[in-house]
Order: structure tokens, then sequence, then C-alpha cells
């Protein structure tokens, strides 16, 4: 079996978008044919919130001093994109994902409630994982691998999609929702116009890079470095 590694590598939004508005969480689904024992093959597809279900990235530029703060900036001029490359690289690993081969990664972006976001992740999610420790963990690894059998077997499946809907609804707002498939070099590159956050439309840019991983051969030490199709 391959497994995939799939690293965020850009992250661009409106400039017009209002700065109360820039606080995001993304929400990954990606598609892949997973093979099953027999050696035959299925689709799944599996879950990844980014940054994270108990936080999200903050680029208004009036909360530069919050530690989740995560805009790029030229000098003292905000850039309407993530800083990616000074993430943390567990924060920009998308997903890791046993797989034969991906299919195709759709983002939802969402514009994060900041004074009802942790009070919804406190009232639901905090008695939910406690009393479900295996889903628990699986959550809080910011990766959701649906099909997963070391811990709760087949039910993962719905009682992941069930989270994933809660932790990305209320009052939590969609700006932009789009999909993407690899190209040849691995690369996933997902734009099309989302809200500005006002009433118009601008473009956002998502890349993610897959680095494939085969048994018994060394693969590249920095992801994105090369990219071998299934």
């Amino acid at each position: 079996m391959t497994a995939y590694t799939l690293m965020l590598t850009e992250f661009e939004f409106p400039d017009e978008l209002e700065p109360t508005r820039a606080n995001f969480r993304v929400v990954f689904d990606v598609k892949y044919w997973a093979t099953k024992t027999r050696g035959e093959h299925e689709v799944k597809i599996a879950n990844s919130i980014k940054p994270g279900a108990d936080v999200f990235w903050e680029c208004d530029p009036g909360r530069q001093s919050r530690p989740n703060y995560v805009r790029a900036m030229k000098g003292n001029k905000p850039l309407p994109r993530v800083d990616v490359e000074s993430l943390d690289e567990w924060d920009r690993i998308v997903l890791h994902v046993e797989a034969a081969e991906i299919i195709s990664v759709r983002a939802k972006v969402y514009d994060v409630d900041r004074e009802s976001f942790f009070d919804k992740i406190k009232d639901f999610l905090g008695g939910l994982v406690e009393g479900a420790v295996g889903v628990g963990r699986l959550m809080w690894s910011d990766a959701l691998p649906v099909g997963a059998k070391d811990t709760a077997g087949d039910s993962i499946d719905e009682i992941q999609s069930f989270l994933v809907k809660k932790v990305t609804g209320g009052s939590d707002k969609v700006l932009f929702q789009g999909s993407g498939k690899p190209d040849a070099k691995g690369v996933v590159r997902i734009t099309r116009p989302g809200t500005d956050g006002k009433k118009g439309s601008a473009p956002y840019a998502l890349e993610i890079r897959l680095q494939e991983w085969r048994p018994g051969v060394r693969a590249s030490a920095e992801v994105g470095q090369g990219f071998a199709s299934a």
C-alpha cells in the first residue's frame, strides 16, 4: 500500500476581505482509491480540519498580538494570504493517508465566529470526546481518516461525519469552496471566486503538494520534492 502526505503550501484570500472576517478554519475532503483485502479498490473520503478543531488561523491585522496570527506581512503592510512557510510543519500537513491513488481534494474555507467558537467547542466536543476516547484521538490529531479500523470500526465513518458538520456549522460562514485534482507533479491547485465578506466576490487560492511513500523506497526528505504517480 502506498502512503501519501498532503501538505498545504499556499493559502491566498481576497485583499478586499473584511479584516473581522479574516479568521479561518479550513475543512479538507480528500477522495481517494483504497485497496481492499482481496486487492479490490473502492472510493473513500477522508476529512481534515486545519489548523484544528480547537483553534483557527487569525488574519485580522488588528489582532497581530494574538498567538494564532498567521497573516503574511511585508513590513507593516498585511498581505492577502496566510504565511504558510511560518507555520509549524504539523499545521501544514493536511492529511496522511494510505491509498492506491489520490483522486481529488476539496477545500471549504470558514469564517470562524470568534464569540461563540470556544463555547461551542467546550459545550459540544468536550463531553463527547471524553466519552469516545478513540474518536477523540482522531479528532484532536486534526486528521479524521474515514474507514479507520483501529478504533471504532465502521461506525467511525458516521461519527466523524457528524463531528465535522457540528464543528463547522452553527454561526460560522462559508467564504469559499472549491476542488482540484493532482497534476503530473502531485500538485493540487484549488482556486475560484468566493465571498469578499461584503457584497462581491473575489478569488481564493489554495495549493497542496503530495508526497508519495512506498514500502522499501526512500522518499524525498522534503514534501513536494518529486512525485511518482500511483
